[in-house]
C-alpha cells in the first residue's frame, strides 16, 4: 500500500491518539488499545462499517449505513459501526432520534469525537489570529485539513475515529471494514487502519470521489483524490457505486482492476411505507377543477388533492422550477396542496433561497423535517407525490425507490437524460415532466391527479418492487464480495 495522503493522518492519530477524548461505546464498554490482544475473530465474522453519519442523522447516508448494518446482522455477521458523536449532528447539522429505533441492538455503535475547530462558535474560544481575522484563518484552517485529506471540515475525524478502529479491532478482530461515504474522511480512516492490520476493506460511494454527480464534471481536488483513489483499487477488496452511470465513470478513471468496482443501488426500507389503510376515494379532476366536490376529501380542510414531496431541500433544490410547475398546475385545481417535507439545507438552517421560492407560491406548505416514524402517516395521507431533482446521467436518488414502493402516483420533474429515469422502469404510475419546462411539469402534476383520482395506491406493489428493497438488493449484488473475504 503506496502512502498518501491519508498516511500522514495516521502518524498524527498516533502521536495524538493518547491525549484525545477517546471512542465513546454507545452499545458496551470495549477493550483499551493497551489491553493484550483477544485471541480471535467470532465465528461469524466481524465487520466494521465506518460511517460519519448513522443515527440520530438525519442524512441520506445515515439510511444506507442504517440498512448495511441491518442486513449484515441478518446474514449472521457481528457488526460494528463507528461514527461521529452525536453531539455534532444535534449542534452543526440535521438529526432524527425516531432512526435509532432501526437500528438493532446486536449492532455495537462506537462514538469518535468529531468536533471541528471551525464550526466552534464559541467566540470566547477563539484564537487571537481567527478574531482579528475569520475568513483569513477560516482559510487557513481549510488549506490546513485538506493536507490530511481532500475534503473540507471532515478531516478533523481522522485521528479520532483511525484511534478509535484501531480500539475495536483490539476488543475483537475485524475481518472487514466497510467504509461507506460521503464524507469521503471515512477512507482515510480505514486505509490508516488497513496500513498497518491487512485487514480487508470495501469502500461504498454513495455519490462519486471524483465527480460532481450533478454535472458530471470532476471535483475541484480531482488530482488528489484521483491519486489516492488509484492507490485504493491497489489493495481494496471491492469498490461499490450507487448506480451504473457513476460505475462507468469510475472504471474509466482507471486502467486496471475495474473489475473491482460494481454497482450496488440503494432501495427502499419497508419501515418507512405506509400501512394499507381503507380511504375514501379521491374527486374526479372535473369536479376538482371546479370546486364543487367537497364529499371524499382526506383532509378536512381540502376538496383538492395533496401531493407530498420528502427530502432535503438543498442549496440546488430547484425550487423555482418546481414553483412554476405547481402554480400551472394550480391554475386548473385551485385547492391542490404541496406538502414539503423535509429540512432546510444540510446544516441548521430558518431559510434559505429555495425555502423562500417555495413559501411564495400558493398551495405549497413547508412542514420542517418528518420523523422517520412519522413518513409512513405522512405518505399514507398523500394522494401522489412529487419527486423533483436536479442534476443528469448520475443522479438516481435513495428517494425513487421509496417512492415506487408506496404504490402511489408520481408527478417527476427532472431533466430528459436523468438518471432516475432508468430505476423507474415501467412502474405504470410515473408521470414525467422537463424540470426546465413549466408546462410539461403542470402536465405531470395534472396525469398524477387524474391516476389517483381513478384507482387507489397499487396494495401489493411493494412485493412486486421487492428487488429494489435494500437488503435484497445488498445480497443480490454484493453479498459474493462479502462471502469472498468474510467466514460466515
Amino acid at each position: 500500500m503506496r502512502r498518501g495522503l491519508q498516511g500522514a493522518a495516521t502518524d498524527a492519530c498516533h502521536k495524538n491518539s493518547a491525549s484525545n477524548s477517546g471512542p465513546v461505546h454507545a452499545t458496551e464498554a470495549a477493550a483499551s488499545a493497551n489491553e493484550p490482544q483477544v485471541t480471535k475473530p467470532t465465528d461469524v465474522g466481524h465487520i466494521c462499517v465506518i460511517a460519519w453519519a448513522y443515527p440520530p442523522s438525519s442524512a441520506t447516508g445515515s439510511l444506507r449505513a442504517i440498512a448495511l448494518s441491518r442486513w449484515l446482522l441478518d446474514r449472521g455477521h457481528t457488526v460494528t459501526v463507528l461514527m461521529a458523536n452525536p453531539i455534532a449532528y444535534e449542534a452543526f447539522f440535521q438529526t432524527d432520534p425516531s432512526l435509532q429505533a432501526h437500528v438493532p441492538a446486536a449492532v455495537q455503535v462506537v462514538q469518535a469525537d468529531f468536533t471541528p475547530e471551525s464550526l466552534n462558535p464559541i467566540l470566547s474560544m477563539w484564537p487571537e489570529r481567527r478574531i482579528r481575522n475569520n475568513r483569513r484563518w477560516g482559510q487557513k484552517w481549510a488549506d490546513k485539513e485538506k493536507e490530511a485529506f481532500p475534503e473540507s471540515l471532515y478531516p478533523a475525524w481522522i485521528p479520532n475515529a483511525t484511534a478509535a478502529l484501531f480500539d475495536i479491532h483490539a476488543g475483537n478482530p475485524i475481518e472487514l471494514v466497510i467504509a461507506t461515504a460521503a464524507p469521503y474522511t471515512s477512507y482515510a480512516v480505514a486505509a490508516n487502519f488497513a496500513e498497518t492490520t491487512r485487514v480487508p476493506v470495501i469502500l461504498d460511494d454513495r455519490d462519486s470521489f471524483l465527480h460532481d454527480v450533478f454535472t458530471g464534471e470532476p471535483l475541484e481536488d480531482y488530482p488528489a483524490r484521483h491519486r489516492l483513489f488509484e492507490d485504493y483499487l491497489d489493495w481494496v477488496a471491492g469498490y461499490w457505486c450507487v448506480n451504473d452511470e457513476i460505475t462507468e465513470a469510475m472504471r474509466s478513471e482507471t486502467a486496471t482492476n475495474k473489475d473491482k468496482i460494481i454497482t450496488v443501488p440503494n432501495g427502499w426500507d419497508d419501515y418507512a411505507l405506509p400501512t394499507p389503510t381503507a380511504k375514501p376515494a379521491l374527486a374526479t379532476e372535473a369536479a376538482l377543477t371546479t370546486k364543487t366536490d367537497a364529499t371524499a376529501p382526506r383532509f378536512a380542510d381540502r376538496q383538492g388533492p395533496v401531493f407530498l414531496f420528502v427530502g432535503t431541500v438543498t442549496p440546488n433544490f430547484p425550487a423555482t422550477e418546481i414553483a412554476a410547475a405547481w402554480s400551472g398546475f394550480r391554475d386548473s385545481i385551485p385547492n391542490a396542496r404541496l406538502l414539503i417535507a423535509g429540512g432546510i439545507g444540510y446544516r441548521r438552517a430558518k431559510r434559505t433561497p429555495a425555502s423562500i421560492a417555495l413559501e411564495g407560491t400558493a398551495g405549497i406548505e413547508l412542514l420542517g423535517r418528518v420523523p422517520r416514524a412519522e413518513l409512513s402517516a405522512a405518505y399514507a395521507a398523500a394522494d401522489g407525490l412529487l419527486f423533483a431533482k436536479e442534476g443528469g446521467p448520475m443522479v438516481t436518488s435513495s428517494k425513487i425507490y421509496e417512492y415506487i414502493a408506496t404504490g402511489l402516483p408520481i408527478a417527476a420533474l427532472g431533466a430528459p437524460d436523468m438518471g432516475a429515469r432508468t430505476v423507474v422502469g415501467d412502474y405504470p404510475r410515473v408521470y414525467w415532466g422537463d424540470l426546465a419546462d413549466p408546462v410539461s411539469g403542470a402536465r405531470a402534476f395534472m396525469a398524477a391527479t387524474t391516476d389517483a383520482a381513478s384507482q387507489p395506491p397499487l396494495s401489493n406493489h411493494a412485493e412486486s418492487v421487492q428487488h429494489f428493497n435494500r437488503a435484497v438488493t445488498f445480497e443480490r449484488e454484493a453479498g459474493h464480495v462479502i462471502d469472498s473475504v468474510v467466514i460466515r
